[in-house]
């Protein structure tokens, strides 16, 4: 029968295990999508600690590793055309707020004709 600390320790180190192959499998997606690969993307997308990809030696050297696969890289272009691609759907947002708040506008004057019309009937 295995102690409790004993159990602890292998429930630790399979959570570990996944936790590994769950960074090494980002990390190989990563390359493929041309994203550079650094911890703070790393965290970002795993929410896991700083230290876990310092101290796992596997991990560390994959994301040396891709660093040096990704050395010369430029990943600007790549920031740029998500930024323009942003822009270009507010923009897209901004005209279907623009053409509805157009639309109200002239229902509004319409109305306000209506009402002058009313009262020059009634002062008439």
């Amino acid at each position: 029968m295995m102690s409790n600390y004993t159990q602890m320790v292998a429930a630790k180190k399979m959570k570990s295990e996944q936790m590994k192959k769950n960074t090494l499998d980002l990390i190989e997606k990563m390359i493929k999508n041309k994203e550079p690969v650094t911890v703070a993307t790393l965290r970002k997308k795993t929410h896991y600690s700083r230290s876990f990809f310092y101290e796992n030696q596997e991990v560390c050297e994959a994301i040396e590793n891709a660093r040096q696969l990704q050395k010369g890289c430029d990943f600007a272009r790549s920031k740029k055309t998500i930024l323009d691609k942003a822009l270009i759907k507010e923009n897209e947002k901004l005209k279907s707020i623009n053409q509805v708040l157009k639309e109200e506008n002239e229902k509004l004057k319409d109305q306000v004709s209506q009402l002058k019309i009313q009262i020059m009937e009634r002062l008439g």
